[in-house]
């Protein structure tokens, strides 16, 4: 699955409650996403109905979606405008959009796509002045923290397929 996040993930939670018959659990919706071919992202500490469930939680908040049931939600059309429930309806087209060109750029860079599994290593935080670009303070280099990895689909062009004898 494709990991979405912000806005397109939104629309595809509350697509998803829309559309449904019923009250849906967190669960259920992480379940329908992923059979969408969606998920959260892995990179977070939160698994994908958790991070779901905190997004229902703030919809409730707001009044799109009502609590119906110990972890069970449903939307509310009438506070979701006509043009916003299209648009959550039709989180689908945005997904397709984001798929194919997700695999157009992994035609056209072959040596920059890893498996997901791959860990790069992170890009340097600060330079040696401690200052970050925007002017105010940031990580050293020298911190233990810099030198760690992080997942990512692709490296930038500071990793190069010849680079993996260490792995």
């Amino acid at each position: 699955p494709i990991s979405i996040s912000g806005l397109l993930l939104r629309r595809a939670v509350l697509g998803t409650l829309l559309a449904a018959d019923g009250p849906m659990s967190p669960a259920e919706v992480a379940a329908a996403l992923r059979a969408a071919g969606a998920t959260t992202s892995p990179a977070l500490t939160k698994g994908p109905s958790r991070v779901i469930a905190d997004l229902l939680t703030y919809q409730v908040r707001i009044g799109r979606v009502v609590k119906v049931g110990p972890a069970l939600f449903a939307a509310v059309p009438s506070r979701i405008s006509r043009s916003t429930r299209q648009r959550c309806l039709g989180w689908r087209r945005q997904f397709e959009v984001l798929v194919e060109g997700l695999a157009q750029w992994e035609a056209a860079h072959p040596a920059l796509s890893q498996p997901e599994s791959h860990v790069c290593p992170s890009p340097p935080l600060s330079d040696a002045s401690g200052a970050s670009e925007r002017g105010g303070p940031s990580q050293r280099l020298d911190d233990p923290r810099a030198a760690t990895g992080y997942p990512r689909r692709g490296c930038g062009a500071e990793h190069v397929a010849g680079d993996d004898a260490g792995l």
